[in-house]
């Protein structure tokens, strides 16, 4: 069996618990929550194993999320990225105009009930 490396080894400085810590507290996203245990779970010693088995997350992930947190030693850096995401249909339709057709009986448009 391998020996766990010891949080310096890994690149983690004094403040990274205290702040994931305080990170893991304030989050309300599941995703994140997840993120910031796993690397959390990493400054305190465990193996990349026990923190993917812990979080429900992949090795590769558990890898990927700790470079990435030690890259900058930011909290910020475990958040979901931007997307681009789908251009909307339909860019001029506000949200007022939606809610308004929302609220139309069915019935002035030609549906019937059952």
């Amino acid at each position: 069996m391998r020996k766990s490396r010891s949080s310096a080894e890994r690149g983690f400085n004094a403040h990274d618990r205290h702040r994931l810590s305080r990170a893991l507290t304030q989050t309300e996203a599941v995703r994140v929550f997840r993120r910031i245990q796993a690397v959390l779970l990493m400054v305190e010693g465990r193996t990349v194993g026990e923190a993917a088995q812990i979080t429900g997350l992949s090795l590769q992930s558990v890898y990927n999320l700790v470079q990435r947190y030690l890259h900058s030693h930011q909290v910020e850096s475990l958040h979901d990225l931007p997307h681009t995401g789908r251009p909307p249909d339909a860019p001029e339709l506000t949200a007022t105009q939606i809610l308004r057709e929302l609220r139309r009986s069915p019935l002035r448009l030609g549906y019937r009930t059952t």
